[in-house]
């Protein structure tokens, strides 16, 4: 419009877009509106088989490394609590069987210390 008359709009210019607007409507829009529709829903169904392929194609490639991965985290989970059950175990009955009187000689040893130097004078909690 700015070429063909400078921007001027008057009143045949005023008709031609009701004109062409009426005609679009009642010709052309039903079957732009169904051109549409069917490029749209065809783009979405290439995208869905799209992204199904790249997801298959992930799920082969990673398939080696998850098998690597479960078969060395499995055992090594079990592995791994057994030891920890066990070290529990352990350090409880050595607690009890060592932890005991080395807690009573230490007290013993920093009473007969606080006795001989003032900077021992402090109450262990232990």
């Amino acid at each position: 419009m700015l070429a063909g008359n400078w921007g001027e709009v008057r009143l045949y210019v005023l008709l031609g877009l009701v004109i062409g607007a009426l005609i679009y409507l009642n010709l052309l829009s039903k079957n732009a509106t169904r051109l549409l529709q069917l490029v749209f829903r065809l783009i979405n169904r290439l995208w869905k088989i799209l992204i199904q392929m790249v997801s298959i194609a992930l799920k082969i490639i990673c398939l080696p490394f998850r098998l690597v991965y479960l078969s060395v985290a499995i055992p090594l989970g079990i592995l791994g609590l057994v030891f920890n059950k066990t070290w529990w175990g352990i350090k409880f009955i050595l607690n009890k069987v060592i932890g005991q009187p080395i807690r009573r000689g230490r007290k013993g040893i920093r009473r007969k210390l606080a006795s001989i130097f003032p900077i021992f004078e402090y109450k262990d909690d232990k």
